[in-house]
This record gives structure tokens, sequence and C-alpha cells, in this order.
């Protein structure tokens, strides 16, 4: 724990000592338990915080539960897949009229149908940016785009008949695991074909949420060269892993943010030196500097 409590210590940052080791324990808490693992969870945490506020420490959570179900903590490890994460949000913000927060509810309520459907995080994190960007709430887009990917992945042959796409062309990008290639196939001949009438029967009762359901179908069938566009800067941003880093070392050298770094960097000076048993002996006496002087 010293060992890690050093290490923490190092990081230069706008954050006090005690959100780095908050985030410590949150990674503790989520089960990870090497410590150069809780590090790189720290690392990447603070850095998402600091340049993604919107995003929060419990968008955080979410972003590493997602990358353990698409498998991109397996292939990039921890840190890495954090960065990524945060990276692809980041330019996905910069891109569009989408913010983090939404983009992180909708990679959050997808989660787990994207990943029994070959859905990447980049892929989710550009669904969500494109829900956002077009006025959808995070709510909607995802329950509808749940319920429209686990329809094109079990029933992608009547999915194909129903827009006029050939059957097998649609179930060979599915099986290969370009589902966002197939998504937006079918997304442009719902464009072609007048919106969501022909897809309508065989999604089955969308409820309550029907209306609105609808309205985002036709929105997305509508604006397929942004959703494109946006899975072309998730992926790379998500790819190169860099770009929140960079915007983290931007908002961290701001005026305020100096000033906050320079007295995290005094408050640890005294809490790991002698001087605050010093300023407590000091004051000890004065308050029994008083009763001195009646007695003398």
């Amino acid at each position: 724990v010293g060992a890690l409590s050093a290490e923490l210590d190092k990081i230069d940052t706008r954050a006090s000592q005690e959100q780095l080791h908050q985030l410590a324990a949150t990674a503790g808490q989520m089960g990870v338990t090497a410590q150069e693992d809780i590090l790189g969870f720290v690392r990447a945490a603070n850095q998402l915080t600091v340049a993604l506020d919107e995003l929060g420490e419990d968008g955080v959570e979410t972003l590493v539960k997602i990358n353990e179900l698409t498998g991109e903590t397996d292939k990039l490890g921890l840190e890495r897949a954090l960065l990524a994460s945060g990276s692809a949000i980041n330019e996905l913000s910069a891109a569009s009229a989408a913010s983090a927060g939404p983009i992180a509810d909708v990679i959050s309520r997808l989660g787990g149908i994207g990943a029994a459907s070959n859905l990447a995080t980049a892929d989710l994190a550009a669904l969500g940016a494109t829900a956002d960007a077009l006025g959808q709430s995070s709510e909607v887009a995802g329950s509808s785009l749940g319920k429209f990917i686990g329809t094109l992945v079990s029933k992608s042959d009547q999915v194909a008949h129903a827009v006029g796409i050939d059957r097998q062309y649609l179930k060979g990008l599915i099986d290969q695991g370009n589902t966002m290639e197939a998504m937006i196939a079918v997304f442009e001949k719902m464009e072609k074909m007048g919106g969501f009438a022909k897809l309508a029967p065989i999604m089955g009762d969308l409820g309550s949420e029907g209306a609105r359901a609808s309205a985002l179908f036709a929105a997305f069938a509508g604006n397929v060269d942004l959703l494109k566009s946006q899975v072309d800067v998730s992926r790379t941003a998500f790819a190169e892993a860099t770009s929140v880093t960079r915007e983290y070392a931007t908002v961290n050298e701001t005026a305020a943010a100096l000033v906050e770094r320079m007295g995290n960097s005094i408050r640890e000076f005294f809490v790991n030196s002698g001087v605050v048993e010093w300023i407590t002996n000091l004051l000890r006496a004065l308050m029994n500097l008083p009763q001195w002087l009646d007695k003398n």
C-alpha cells in the first residue's frame, strides 16, 4: 500500500491526492488487484475525469465494464483501453454537437447487446454520438438501437428481404464481425424505401416508445453520412488513443489548474514532512500559553 501511495503522489495533476486515492479505491472495488493495473486505471481515469469533466467517475467505470465486455481490455490492457475509449469520445465531441455524457450513457445501454453482436467500443461510441448530435435521447437510443441490433443479428434474412438487400451479403457482414457495416447498409436502404415501415413488423412491439423509436430510425436513415463519419472518427481516435491525453494536457496547463497543482504540491510537502508535527506542537503551545501566563 505504501509503494502504491508513493506512486500515486508522483502524478502531476490538478486533482487532489485524495481524489487519486479514491480512484485507486474504486479500482479495487471493481476487482482490479495488481498494483500496475491500479496505477494504470488511476492514470487513465484521472485524465478522463479532467479532460472530459462531464463524463465523471461513473462514466469511467462504465467504460471499464464495456471494454471488458467487448474484449478491448484483453487486447490493449486496462489503461490503454480506457485512454482509447476516452479519445474516441473526445474526438466525437469535437467533431459534432454530441457531448461526452450522453455518448457514455448510450455506450452503457448498448454494451451487452453490442458485445454479443461484435460491435466494438468505438462503434458504440459512434452510435451514441450520432444519436446525441441528432437530438435523440440516450434512453430512446439505447433501447431502440438495442432492439434494432438484436433483430438484425437474429433475423438477418428477414431484415434483408424487408429492405431489399442480398441475404447472403448481409449475413456475411454479420458473420465476419462487421455488424456496424451491416447496420449502415440497412439504414441506407431504409432511407431509399421511405423509412422504418418495412422493418416495423419484424421488430415487433416497441411499446410506449414506438413513436420516438420510429423518429430515431428515421433520423439515422436520413443521416447515414453523419453516422459513417462518426464511425471513422471514433475508430481512428480509438486506435491512436492519444486525443484524451492531449486534451488533458491542455486543461491541466490552464492558470486555474496550475494553481490547483501548486496547492497539491504544497499540501503533499506538508503531509510528507515533519512540518505538520512542528505546527501541531506550536499550536498546542500557543493554546496552553494563557494558562501558563495565569500561573506565572
